[in-house]
């Protein structure tokens, strides 16, 4: 894979459990995960330009 500089587009706090078995499939029906989601998808939209 290559190696690509980033950029910081925002800052978003990630609670994520920290239990080693973690149950995916119930962390995104969790309504906070899709309130995280939809915080990400809000920020890439208002800084990434298309």
């Amino acid at each position: 894979m290559a190696e690509a500089q980033g950029r910081v587009i925002g800052e978003v706090t990630v609670p994520l459990p920290r239990e080693t078995a973690t149950d995916v499939a119930a962390l995104r029906g969790d309504p906070s995960f899709a309130a995280l989601r939809a915080e990400l998808a809000e920020v890439t939209r208002r800084t990434v330009p298309v």
